[in-house]
């Protein structure tokens, strides 16, 4: 069903004024631009919406159940236009972030309060959660975006790394592998370690 937002304005137009002069006159359209509109909207529809007399415009039963609905429609896509205008204009909303604790706490802090003096008028909410939670929260639209540890790669999620942190090993200082300026992923094989 293809059913055009002008098509809409000037359905409601016509049946808040019971007019079709009254409501060309609102809206800037032809009288019969606005007819035009109005039963295009009732064929796309299939129904009519409007009765029509040589002296008044009234409501169908179809019609007064569909006029506080397309009320709303038009109501609701009017305000996220505002409020989407708003944001880029006044620079003002809420950014919501999922990431695991380490940057939550290590450099995290530091980005926000820059952030925070360029955009005073966008809060930032910061969800604290374990890395596989980070990117489920990404993919389930919870968040806008997420900070955690690269170890998968989603085709519906771009990855942009942020900063590259070496493993290290830590052990006693009497341990074999203590001296050792470098030490790989197969040597540790015969080793019981701990690792994220």
């Amino acid at each position: 069903m293809n059913v055009d937002l002008d098509d809409l304005r000037a359905f409601v137009a016509v049946a808040e004024l019971r007019s079709f002069n009254a409501a060309a006159q609102l809206i800037h359209l032809s009288q019969p631009a606005l007819t035009r509109r109005v039963q295009k909207l009732e064929e796309n529809l299939g129904v009519s919406l409007l009765e029509r007399t040589t002296r008044r415009v009234e409501l169908t039963t179809v019609g007064r159940d569909f006029l506080p609905k397309a009320r709303r429609l038009l109501d609701d896509l009017d305000a996220s236009l505002l409020s989407v205008r708003e944001i880029a204009e006044h620079r003002s909303g809420l950014v919501n972030i999922a990431c695991i604790p380490t940057a939550a706490y290590y450099f995290l802090p530091d980005v926000i309060a820059t952030y925070s003096k360029a955009y005073p008028n966008i809060r930032i909410r910061v969800v604290d959660e374990g890395a596989n939670a980070v990117l489920q929260s990404v993919l389930n639209g919870e968040v806008e975006l997420g900070i955690t540890l690269l170890g998968t790669q989603e085709s519906e999620i771009t990855f942009d790394p942020l900063v590259e942190e070496p493993f290290v090993l830590a052990c006693r200082g009497d341990h074999e592998l203590a001296a050792r300026k470098e030490v790989s992923w197969q040597e540790l094989k015969p080793y019981r370690f701990i690792t994220v």
